[in-house]
């Protein structure tokens, strides 16, 4: 699963640089209803490692605690850092 692709496209389609998003938005309504459940957490699952090894994305604390309970489609945050930030500091 290319998740960097749809991320892109999420991310263009909200046209924020920061925003926060439920998994099932990196898909397609009609993709999303078709996705066998076993398989959905299985990718949100893949999802998961994907986070910690992107310093763009994190997993708010309270969708941590949603995960250690064994929930899915939790909430993720996006934060993209902008190129001239250095900049302003």
């Amino acid at each position: 699963m290319n998740f960097d692709a749809r991320l892109e496209t999420l991310r263009q389609s909200i046209a924020k640089t920061s925003f926060e998003f439920h998994f099932e938005a990196l898909f397609d309504k009609e993709e999303w209803i078709q996705m066998p459940l076993p398989e959905r957490k299985r990718l949100e699952r893949e999802f998961r490692k994907f986070v910690s090894e992107h310093s763009q994305l994190r997993i708010p604390y309270a969708s941590e605690d949603h995960i250690r309970m064994g929930m899915y489609n939790s909430l993720y945050a996006y934060n993209e850092i902008k190129h001239n930030f250095k900049a302003y500091v």
